[in-house]
């Protein structure tokens, strides 16, 4: 996904794609991807979803829709910004191509 992707998404979304600070349980890798890791607060926000919810699709919970990436440690889990878009993308193009057939 390139940046004029993302930023279509964040416009989308209405969720700006910033950078946090460590103390809100985010932390950012400085590096030309900015790739930013968040905690399951953090994914759920980005995703306008309930922590409950987002927890219930990594969980396979959800009928018909695939988990979203995530890193396990220990209990807690992180998710990488980009791989959550790229879900949501993924999800959206899904349904296009079901609703072709």
């Amino acid at each position: 996904m390139n940046s004029a992707d993302r930023l279509s998404l964040e416009r989308q979304l209405q969720v700006p794609l910033r950078r946090a600070l460590p103390s809100q349980g985010r932390t950012t890798v400085g590096s030309d991807h900015d790739t930013d890791i968040l905690d399951m607060k953090g994914a759920a926000e980005l995703l306008h979803f309930t922590p409950s919810f987002l927890s219930k699709i990594i969980n396979g919970k959800v009928a018909g829709t695939p988990p979203i990436p995530h890193i396990r440690v220990g209990r807690s889990r992180r998710f990488r910004r980009e791989s959550v878009l790229k879900w949501l993308e993924d999800q959206e193009i899904g349904n296009q191509r079901e609703s072709h057939q």
